[in-house]
């Protein structure tokens, strides 16, 4: 059976995203259909990027509160599982207050409590795979299966590792008719790399990692600090998504590239990927 979707996975700076677009450019060329989803994406049908999530006795305090943009809200908003609305306030940022948007953004959902964002994960990922089972089209996600989830139940919660492989192994079960693909990235020196990514990035995009990564339970739970503590966190990620890679019967090419060589990686790219299209 042929792909319906491409996986890139690996830490900060590895190289997904430029490869996703060099896979989606790839597909061009021989005139397949493909959607490509890159981190941040607005729209991305498996994950829930800028969206917040309210039960209906909140929501209505907020059309209740903000009368005058209850239309808005109301034109926008989305049921999820168990009658629960979803805002994607960041997609329409431009047209809500500042006030309203602080309030909703409160919502999001990756701050919600780790039972109900696995809950609302798991069906954003079964609908995108009913849906994507009756079209001629290859998905490309970047991000999307281990980067987003494991930072928040590691980074974020620090759940045991065997919860969160078992997560990762549910969100796969629903993607397995799909026939997906997983190409993820490693390096053998992650203190090496993490200095790289410092240097080619923003001060803001360092400082988000430094708190996401250190300032919450995982970090906290182990008095982790600045770039070394980035460092430490990274270790770490990258042995729990190698295991879980490596337990999934899902086709899957994993690539050394300590040294970024592009031309080579991208020649084993192309091999691995013609023999699944």
């Amino acid at each position: 059976m042929k792909t319906k979707l491409i996986m890139l996975e690996g830490i900060p700076g590895s190289g997904k995203t430029t490869t996703s677009e060099y896979i989606s450019k790839l597909l061009n060329t021989k005139e397949i259909n493909n959607d490509l989803y890159i981190e941040g994406h607005l729209d991305h049908p498996a994950d829930y990027e800028g969206i917040a999530c309210v039960t209906e006795k909140q929501y209505r305090n907020i059309t209740s509160k903000y009368k005058e943009h209850a239309t808005l809200i109301e034109s926008i908003v989305n049921r999820g599982v168990n009658n629960l609305y979803l805002i994607p306030y960041l997609k329409y940022k431009k047209l809500i207050p500042n006030a309203l948007l602080k309030v909703v953004e409160q919502y999001d959902v990756y701050n919600l409590p780790n039972e109900l964002y696995c809950q609302l994960l798991l069906c954003r990922w079964k609908s995108f795979a009913d849906n994507a089972k009756k079209e001629s089209m290859i998905s490309i996600f970047d991000c999307a299966f281990l980067q987003n989830p494991i930072n928040t139940l590691l980074a974020r919660d620090d759940l045991p590792i065997s919860e969160i492989k078992r997560f990762i192994v549910e969100l796969a079960d629903t993607i397995m008719e799909l026939n997906p693909v997983i190409i993820y990235y490693y390096q053998d020196n992650i203190e090496e790399s993490v200095k790289k990514i410092k240097a080619k990035r923003s001060t803001e995009w360092f400082e988000h990692a430094v708190w996401y990564y250190t300032k919450q339970q995982f970090g906290q739970s182990r008095n982790l600090n600045g770039l070394e503590g980035v460092i430490n966190y990274l270790e770490e990620r990258k042995q729990v998504e190698l295991e879980i890679i490596n337990n999934l019967t899902i086709a899957k090419l994993l690539l050394n590239n300590s040294s970024f060589t592009w031309e080579s990686s991208y020649k084993q790219i192309r091999t691995f990927i013609e023999t699944k299209l």
